[in-house]
């Protein structure tokens, strides 16, 4: 039995060689998925004491992929090392373009990448740990600082992965490199001026606050409440429930009415009357009009109730006050309850709205 395994039987590689290679590779198949979850929890350890609040199974949900992905190919470099290329196929040496070169940087590239992979979902899973400890913060800048976080460390993060790519497997002069990006940095400006653009808005926003996570806002004639702020775009829900995705620069560039800010919200509208109501009625009614805002909390003291104009069906008064609330849905109940109050008031004194009507008369000979 060892004479036969010693035999070089296929491509110039001994059999028991060729034996190892395969159980190793069909061994990491099968144990692939509970071994990478018992080296995600044994990763885990490290960051328990500052990310315990979000726990280990969202950290082995997002990070057993990856790292499975480095123990398959771990398992490939160790199977396929013990074998060689057969000498008959005369392959160029590893310096010089070939299988053996394609073959090593690809497999170079694809270790890296793998890293990277795990790199990035090291971030995906403390930008939960950041929400969390935001979430338990009154103010909204923390909130608004996790999707910058996220974004910029990200981006960084492939960057310098594709720098260390370019000079350690493409041995590349990675000094020079930076040089020659100076030199077409003109033509890269002019291709990504759009992304740039966006990103100078997203700093804006950051710096300068016009607006923040969870505020209402009008901008580009859309409406929606702020759900997250990105190095390139800002997303909005709207009141259908429907998510827009809105260019940092417009965000900037175009008026932007934050509704969140303001302090109260103006009633303004017309109360008509008929004409055949009696002057001391219309007064009455005016004047009542105006205790009731003034027994209201909410209302502002600077509203105003006026006998207005003559209309060409009524007589028009005007009612205008504030609602001090920032709230929306406060305001229309405010609203609501003066409305209500109104008819009561009118039904009391006697006085009938008017609708838009007109009297004909006719004249006999």
């Amino acid at each position: 039995m060892e004479d036969i395994l010693e035999q070089e039987i296929i491509f110039e590689n001994k059999s028991d060689d060729l034996f190892i290679a395969l159980v190793i590779i069909v061994g990491a198949l099968l144990i692939k998925k509970p071994f990478s979850k018992l080296l995600a929890r044994l990763f885990y350890r490290p960051f328990k004491r500052i990310s315990d609040s979000v726990g280990p199974k969202s950290f082995i949900d997002l990070l057993y992929k990856p790292i499975g992905l480095v123990f398959i190919l771990s398992s490939l470099f160790i199977a396929f090392d013990r074998l060689q290329y057969p000498s008959a196929w005369d392959l160029a040496d590893e310096n010089e373009i070939g299988l053996i070169m394609i073959t090593q940087r690809s497999f170079a590239v694809l270790y890296l990448i793998s890293i990277t992979w795990i790199m990035l979902r090291l971030i995906d899973y403390f930008t939960l740990v950041f929400i969390y400890r935001a979430e338990q913060t009154e103010g909204t800048f923390d909130d608004q600082l996790v999707p910058f976080f996220k974004d910029g460390t990200k981006i960084l993060v492939v960057v310098l992965m594709v720098f260390l790519i370019l000079g350690i497997v493409f041995k590349l002069n990675i000094a020079s490199l930076v040089a020659g990006l100076g030199i077409g940095g003109l033509a890269l400006a002019l291709a990504a001026k759009e992304t740039l653009e966006n990103l100078l808005g997203s700093f804006t926003i950051f710096l300068d606050k016009p607006f923040k996570i969870g505020d209402q806002v009008i901008v580009n004639n859309f409406r929606g409440k702020v759900e997250r702020i990105g190095l390139r775009s800002t997303r909005l829900r709207t009141l259908e429930n429907s998510l827009v995705t809105v260019p940092n620069k417009r965000m900037v560039d175009a008026e932007l009415d934050n509704l969140t800010e303001r302090q109260s919200f103006r009633v303004f509208f017309n109360l008509t009357v008929t004409y055949s109501t009696s002057r001391e009625k219309l007064t009455q009614f005016i004047d009542r009009i105006k205790v009731l805002l003034t027994t209201e909390e909410l209302i502002e003291e600077n509203f105003s109730v006026r006998f207005h104009t003559f209309g060409d069906s009524a007589l028009e008064i005007r009612v205008d006050y504030y609602v001090s609330t920032p709230v929306f849905d406060e305001h229309l109940l405010i609203r609501e309850k003066v409305n209500i109050k109104i008819m009561e008031l009118a039904e009391q004194i006697g006085v009938d709205f008017a609708f838009p009507s007109r009297s004909l008369y006719i004249e006999k000979n």
